[in-house]
């Protein structure tokens, strides 16, 4: 969990992420079926791929390939 900063001006949520083998095929796989792309696929050093997508009913959720040891 982390406090999310003011300037997001978002409320208290929870955001779910799946684990994925490959986070742009993920990401193509749902825009595909009608995701829309929120943050494109983007690299967290040390920790791995992600990208965030709303579903065509527009909840969030994410995916992520991660590649920190475990």
């Amino acid at each position: 969990m982390m406090q999310l900063p003011k300037e997001w001006a978002a409320p208290p949520h929870w955001h779910v992420y799946f684990a994925v083998d490959d986070c742009d095929r993920a990401v193509e796989t749902a825009t595909g079926l009608g995701a829309k792309v929120i943050v494109p696929p983007t690299d967290i050093e040390n920790v791995g791929r992600f990208a965030m997508l709303t579903d065509p009913e527009g909840a969030g959720f994410a995916v992520i390939k991660l590649t920190m040891p475990a």
